[in-house]
């Protein structure tokens, strides 16, 4: 089953971005690795969005690094998807803005599947050998076919939605969303 990034929309400088954040002792980093996290966000985290005259992205472009998704995005997500993400609701202060907006969440994927190709795959490691990103992601066949969003495995950064899942998005409307196709091992 082909598998595609899922990125912010590029050359959409029009929308509006998280622009700033606090988050105090808050570890920002529980949102990136894939493991399901047991608490809610402590109200110590404060977030400021810019607001821009393309209005609210459904893919909220961000310096935290989390998927921050709209409330309808998640509406027509949540059927297919929900036994495999956890989803935080967010309050984030739009100062500049027409009218309050609060319909943003966070998307936490908690699957992670060991399913890249590491030899056909362009990445890029740190010195300690970590991953740093991976450029052109080669996909092993071996996600199961129930799976419509994951993380990978060393990379879990990356998002992966299902071919079928990304397709279901395609002409509802949604903006700030792009999607860049993984190739497959055959």
């Amino acid at each position: 089953m082909p598998f595609h990034m899922l990125v912010p929309a590029p050359n959409r400088d029009d929308l509006s971005v998280l622009s700033d954040y606090e988050v105090g002792r808050f570890d920002l980093t529980v949102f990136w690795k894939g493991k399901p996290v047991l608490n809610s966000i402590p109200t110590s985290v404060r977030l400021w969005g810019r607001y821009d005259v393309g209005g609210f992205p459904d893919l909220l472009p961000n310096p935290l690094s989390w998927t921050i998704i709209s409330a309808r995005l998640w509406a027509h997500l949540r059927g297919t998807i929900e036994d495999t993400v956890q989803v935080f609701p967010l309050v984030i202060e739009w100062p500049n803005a027409p009218m309050p907006h609060t319909d943003y969440l966070i998307l936490h994927p908690v699957v992670v599947v060991d399913c890249v190709n590491w030899v056909k795959s362009t990445v890029s490691r740190r010195p300690d050998g970590r991953v740093r990103a991976i450029d052109d992601v080669v996909i092993r066949s071996i996600i199961p076919t129930n799976i419509h969003v994951l993380r990978l495995q060393e990379c879990e950064q990356i998002i992966l939605f299902s071919d079928s899942l990304a397709r279901s998005l395609v002409g509802q409307g949604f903006t700030g969303i792009a999607f860049l196709p993984c190739r497959h091992e055959d």
